[in-house]
């Protein structure tokens, strides 16, 4: 990994290669940065870079598969995800559509690598569900007062194997048009270096996906995991756009619906592991409503609830997020009310 010696602000990054996940999900390549060891466990190995010296550090996080299964967490709309579900359809959206736009510097529509064009979608997703819980939640908007309950957000947890056997089945749908990149984000950049990247010199898709996994390292906190539907036919809007006139030569469609097919054996539900709903926003101590929160979260999500036990007929699938949940006592918010009724201050 090289940092030019005249500035080491402006550093370079290490390139990811993509491989065939396995044997049975042939159009389905992942990042060398994730590992499926012979024992069954993952290491996800990614890169950010140290605050001082701004040299790319590298650090990886193992999964047993025995103790604790991998998953990929994906904060979505209710809506959008009872859409899914109801329609056996995964939703990818057009990077232009992406708010950040030190993300979007090097997407292009139809990007041009040789003598391909190629069109690409995404999902965004993170690998963990815990360290990052609160920023995910209010990222994708938790906290607003949102009285529909299909703009309420929720956490679908997919277990990572079957995920990939849907991306696999979705390829087959579309008579293997179109193929899925599975990234892990690089938090190495800062804006400066970005800018200064170069997207004229790509000469091939695994450097062209290399450079949508860059972000900035104010964002490592994220654990980002990128998927990507890319696709360089350009027959194939014809034959597969059924809401829109436009083609591969004109402009890309914001949203691909993805399709299962009716004769899939699988469906999305499948690969489900667990949707969360979101937590209600928590209240100052000395608000009314302060000591009645679980009630209240309770009473928030009741719709939500309702709607996602019609979904799925395992209970178990649907949770309730313990984010702020005064009824766990490892909870800062169990801390302040135990001692609060027992002592009327708080010691924490």
């Amino acid at each position: 990994m090289a940092i030019t010696s005249k500035n080491k602000r402006y550093l370079d990054f290490t390139p990811m290669l993509f491989h065939i996940f396995n044997n049975e999900c042939s159009h389905v390549y992942c990042s060398d940065r994730l590992q499926h060891n012979a024992d069954g466990t993952f290491d996800i190995s990614a890169y950010h870079s140290d605050y001082k010296t701004l040299e790319p550090r590298k650090y990886t996080i193992h999964y047993d598969q025995k103790k604790h299964r991998f998953y990929v967490n994906r904060y979505i709309r209710f809506g959008y995800f009872k859409n899914e579900i109801l329609n056996n359809k995964l939703f990818f959206i057009s990077p232009l559509l992406w708010k950040d736009p030190y993300e979007t510097v090097f997407f292009e529509n139809n990007m041009q690598i040789g003598n391909d064009k190629y069109n690409v979608w995404c999902i965004c997703t993170t690998y963990e569900s815990v360290f990052n819980e609160e920023s995910a939640w209010k990222r994708s908007g938790v906290g607003l007062d949102i009285c529909n309950t299909d703009d309420k957000i929720v956490r679908v947890s997919y277990h990572f194997d079957k995920f990939c056997e849907l991306l696999e089945q979705i390829s087959g749908f579309y008579q293997n048009k179109v193929e899925f990149y599975i990234s892990i984000i690089d938090y190495s950049q800062s804006k400066d270096t970005l800018i200064k990247k170069n997207v004229s010199q790509i000469k091939s898709l695994d450097e062209y996906l290399n450079l949508l996994s860059l972000k900035r390292k104010a964002f490592f906190y994220e654990y980002e995991m990128r998927i990507f539907a890319v696709v360089k036919d350009k027959d194939f809007y014809n034959n597969n756009d059924k809401n829109s006139t436009r083609n591969c030569e004109d402009k890309v469609n914001e949203l691909f619906e993805a399709e299962l097919g009716n004769n899939s054996p699988l469906k999305l539900s499948d690969a489900v592991f667990s949707v969360t709903m979101p937590p209600l926003e928590p209240f100052k101590r000395t608000d009314v409503r302060f000591e009645i929160y679980d009630k209240l979260q309770d009473l928030d999500n009741l719709d939500l609830r309702v709607q996602l036990k019609k979904l799925f007929s395992t209970p178990r699938i649907v949770q309730q997020s313990r984010l702020y949940t005064s009824n766990q006592d490892s909870s800062w918010v169990g801390k302040i009310m135990k001692n609060y009724k027992q002592h009327g201050v708080v010691k924490i």
